[in-house]
């Protein structure tokens, strides 16, 4: 094994293990946060028309209310639905986007630089990483 494979091996090696010990941060990628907030905005739309639903009064409600407000319901519904594959997309995006930092810090690893100094931009794309993971994994948090 030549010495830059053993270097590239153990930059690997390392970005793997600092992926795993690294701690998440703070800041959650924006697209995340958005999706997220987007489905909090959704979710209480639909418990709203779910209430105003149930409120309907039976002694005065038409049959035209009855279909409006189930209407109302199922279009809260549908954009729940919505909201939630947009979550899943946004994850999915950030966790890729994070692990390809990683991959071009590697690959931007020259052989001339103490490992000591490569690993130091390989642990923070591995942070990244952590962070949107991290995000993913804590889903949603509705207040």
């Amino acid at each position: 094994m030549t010495l830059i494979n053993r270097r590239l091996t153990a930059i690997g090696i390392a970005a793997i293990a600092a992926l795993t010990l690294v701690g998440c941060t703070e800041a959650a990628p924006s697209d995340q946060a958005d999706a997220e907030q987007a489905l909090c905005d959704r979710l209480s739309a639909f418990g709203t028309s779910l209430t105003a639903f149930g409120d309907l009064d039976p002694a005065t409600a038409s049959a035209e209310d009855v279909e409006a407000a189930r209407d109302d319901v199922q279009e809260a519904w549908d954009a729940v639905q919505a909201a939630s594959g947009d979550i899943a997309e946004a994850d999915d995006t950030a966790v890729d986007a994070a692990w390809q930092g990683v991959s071009d810090s590697i690959d931007e690893f020259s052989a001339d630089v103490p490992i000591s100094e490569a690993l130091v931009p390989v642990q923070e794309a591995a942070g990244e990483v952590e962070t949107a993971y991290q995000e993913m994994r804590d889903g949603v948090g509705c207040e």
